[in-house]
């Protein structure tokens, strides 16, 4: 390994923190059995194609676990690594993808993926993204989505299931942070729904069948947009394996008597649907 001046015990815990493309940067390819020896696995993180041109083929395929590309990436990444090196993925993250049929090019070189993580600075059409299922052939089993804002799915008469081939029956938890609810379609639904933002919601998750878990983060956001009995109970009754909805409203609020009697509500409705099923919100 390059000499770094530093002790063992200090350049395992800098390495923790980067990526593996940083990490065999700064220390060489030497470093590779070293942290094969400790077990210890690091993403890649926007690799350049030099690197993947270079470097990747000298790396063991265990330790290559995770990616993170920016969307415009993927075809030139895919074509630069041989269909094997990337066989232990199971966790992509990828920014602001904007060409789904991209996603294509993982159905050989990524067989284990597990997870897929979609960045996005601004807004995300769920009209778009829907067709994510077209293209993971993969029994991926978590999704997460984070963005500023999402756009009024209603301007088509079409609905968004009608954009996918077939329904997805692998994901079992699904992640939505958006983290300016305020923006985008909540005052200009083009179909004028008062609970545009929750419809636009469940009519997603709705495609992934098998979903337990649901976790939904969002900030700038009149709660009571959050609140409406019949989605709620809608989305139970269509994806029977959901076990527990987590609701995450990041603003300064208190919890009043009447926000409160709204949440129990829902609770209690969705009891009487399914006894099993857990409906939460924080603050």
């Amino acid at each position: 390994m390059r000499k770094t001046g530093l002790c063992l015990d200090v350049v395992l815990k800098i390495v923790k923190y980067l990526s593996l493309n940083d990490v065999i940067t700064i220390f060489s390819n030497d470093i590779l059995p070293l942290l094969q020896k400790y077990k210890i696995t690091l993403p890649i993180v926007e690799p350049t194609n030099r690197f993947m041109q270079t470097m990747i083929e000298n790396i063991n395929r265990d330790q290559i676990v995770s990616l993170r590309l920016k969307g415009n990436q993927i075809r030139s990444i895919m074509e630069l690594t041989s269909p094997s090196i990337l066989h232990n993925v199971r966790v992509v993250t990828l920014l602001n993808l904007q060409h789904v049929n991209h996603l294509n090019e993982f159905k050989i070189r990524l067989p284990n993926l597990a997870g897929l993580f979609l960045r996005y600075d601004k807004e995300v059409d769920f009209h778009s993204i829907c067709k994510v299922f077209n293209y993971i052939e993969q029994p991926m089993q978590r999704f997460k989505i984070h963005c500023g804002y999402l756009r009024c799915p209603h301007r088509h008469t079409s609905i968004i299931l009608k954009k996918i081939k077939n329904l997805n029956e692998t994901v079992e938890y699904f992640l939505l942070h958006v983290t300016h609810a305020s923006m985008g379609f909540l005052k200009n639904c083009a179909q004028y729904y008062t609970t545009c933002f929750l419809m636009a919601i469940t009519d997603f998750i709705k495609i992934m069948r098998k979903v337990r878990y649901v976790d939904l983060i969002v900030s700038s956001i009149n709660v009571d947009r959050l609140l409406d009995i019949k989605e709620w109970t809608s989305l139970v009754t269509t994806c029977h394996q959901l076990e527990k909805i987590t609701i995450k409203v990041l603003r300064n609020t208190s919890q009043d008597t009447q926000l409160t009697e709204n949440i129990e509500r829902i609770q209690q409705e969705l009891f009487n649907v399914r006894q099993n099923i857990e409906f939460q919100m924080t603050f």
